[in-house]
């Protein structure tokens, strides 16, 4: 090759560069000024958006989500707040309830009713969809304590489901550490591309809000020995992560003077007939080994196993409840057994976890008449 070509060659290697650069830094400069893809976490903190309502219309309904000007979903914090009881519930999409329109969340609900008593408390909805107790210490952390509520109120389970103990990680960013990652953090066009990358993650999980016919769903059955064998590796592999985890949550409460309610979370599956549709609600299947969730199905299909049935899928999840039945035993704090006194019934649910609004105002119910003891 010549001279000549050879310098060409540099030459456009060089311009596709400084021209890619160039894209990069305009697009940044772009998403600086206006990002039509407002995302609630930037790099690995949470931005909780204040004053902020989104509105999801279909054919059939409209849903309107508002947050007030702590980014949480409920109504303000009365300037008075002499003599009030506030309380903050935290979770995942089953507390947050994004799929129902404001005033239908079952922490509003609850917010309601003790509105019409001559009580004097305040409820609020901080739940964030797709969190699990990593994302719940940073909550906590950075926004929930500084509030100094009474009490915070912890839904969870769903999605600690065969998520790695990463102490490391944990460490990093509880402590606060710095490192490169606080640079990528304040960069629109990188927190679009992460927050675009999780979306398409928690679809691979079937994490996202989304409802189903029970009646098109294929049926399964597991063993009860490949349950049991199923339930043991999360009890080796991931359940101690998620209960030193859960453990630090209420420490954090404790420590600052607020008091922790935990609450298991409740399933649609069960070994029982539904009483809306008659299906058995036993025999559902819920991941196919290698296609769907790899945090559940990659354990199947070692085994010998294709499909995770439903009550596999329940009693696995009830395992996870375990911890926060043993932990409130262990921390002598309140607990209120959502899972088993839930009715297992389709019509209140939109999936196997999400409430309809029946199904909200059923939770409300249960856990209103319940607090109504332990704020006594």
């Amino acid at each position: 090759m010549s001279k000549k070509g050879s310098k060409n060659i540099k030459s456009n290697i060089l311009a596709l560069f400084f021209g890619i650069l160039f894209s990069i830094i305009i697009l940044e400069i772009f998403l600086q000024i206006y990002n039509p893809f407002p995302f609630r976490i930037q790099g690995d903190e949470i931005q909780l958006q204040a004053n902020h309502k989104t509105v999801f219309a279909n054919e059939n309904d409209t849903v309107i989500v508002s947050r007030n000007s702590l980014g949480f979903r409920g109504k303000e914090l009365p300037v008075n707040t002499e003599g009030l009881q506030k309380i903050i519930t935290i979770g995942g999409s089953t507390t947050e309830c994004i799929a129902l329109t404001d005033g239908e969340s079952w922490p509003e609900l609850i917010h309601t009713a003790f509105e019409d008593t001559d009580k004097k408390i305040w409820v609020n909805n901080a739940g964030f969809a797709g969190h699990s107790s990593f994302g719940h210490a940073f909550l906590l952390r950075d926004y929930v304590l500084k509030l100094k509520p009474d009490y915070v109120l912890f839904l969870v389970g769903i999605n600690e489901i065969g998520r790695a103990d990463i102490h490391d990680f944990d460490k990093y960013f509880l402590e606060n550490e710095k490192s490169y990652k606080n640079i990528l953090a304040k960069s629109e066009l990188y927190n679009t591309a992460l927050n675009i990358s999780r979306a398409l993650r928690a679809k691979q999980f079937k994490l996202n809000d989304t409802s189903y016919d029970l009646s098109t769903m294929e049926s399964a059955e597991n063993t009860e020995e490949m349950t049991e064998q199923l339930i043991q590796h999360h009890q080796d592999k991931y359940i101690p992560g998620f209960k030193d985890r859960l453990t630090t949550l209420v420490d954090m409460c404790l420590e600052n003077k607020v008091k922790p309610i935990l609450v298991t979370q409740p399933m649609l599956y069960g070994d029982l007939m539904d009483p809306t549709t008659g299906i058995d609600l036993s025999n559902r299947k819920i991941f196919e080994a290698g296609k769907d969730n790899e945090r559940l199905s990659t354990f199947f299909k070692d085994h010998g196993e294709v499909n995770i049935s439903s009550l596999s899928y329940w009693k696995l999840l009830d395992r996870y409840n375990d911890v926060s039945r043993e932990l409130s035993v262990t921390k002598s704090i309140p607990m209120i057994d959502l899972a088993k006194r839930m009715p297992k019934d389709s019509k209140y649910y939109l999936d196997a976890i999400h409430f309809t609004t029946e199904g909200s105002q059923q939770v409300a119910d249960i856990l209103e008449a319940d607090l109504n003891k332990i704020l006594n």
